[in-house]
């Protein structure tokens, strides 16, 4: 399958998935902790050294005021890895539909992958879930890498990906 075939094949699963209708969910603020595994692709707007990426976070549930904790590592297929603590912000704007910002800074490397300029990197995030009974989630997510001029380069790199995001208490 190709690239393009995969993006087709996650896009129509998020399509299916926002508008299968509501799914009875409880209350939002009992799902507890989160973990969240994704699959995306690496570089996917400048695609100077475009991949495959894979990320795992934990998503912790209280925190101050709207501001949640979190953090994860991403590794890709170049041997780049991005170990990163930060916060989040999620927006019911329904029911099931969750907006999720975010930002992590972080550390990086390059591995054989892109060169980012600097150990130092920044994630920014937007995330669009679905939010199932029991607390599960599928979600879309955009996000962009950048050092924020600290380095005496930054070109930044941007991961579009696919996520599943699941109470810590339906994992025992």
């Amino acid at each position: 399958m190709s690239g393009i075939q995969l993006l087709r094949s996650v896009a129509f699963a998020i399509i299916v998935a926002l508008f299968a209708g509501p799914a009875n969910a409880a209350d939002p603020s009992e799902d507890g902790p989160l973990y969240s595994l994704s699959i995306g692709f690496f570089d996917a707007i400048q695609r100077e050294d475009e991949g495959l990426a894979a990320r795992m976070e934990y998503r912790h549930d209280k925190g101050l005021s709207i501001l949640k904790p979190f953090g994860g590592f991403m590794v890709n297929d170049a041997e780049a890895a991005h170990v990163y603590a930060g916060v989040l912000i999620d927006w019911f704007a329904s029911e099931n539909f969750v907006i999720t910002p975010s930002f992590a800074p972080g550390i990086y490397m390059k591995g054989n992958s892109k060169d980012l300029g600097y150990l130092l990197e920044f994630r920014s995030q937007i995330e669009f879930a679905w939010r199932f009974d029991g607390g599960t989630r599928l979600g879309l997510s955009l996000n962009h890498i950048s050092n924020a001029g600290l380095g005496t380069q930054n070109p930044g790199s941007e991961t579009v990906a696919l996520s599943l995001i699941m109470p810590v208490k339906n994992w025992w």
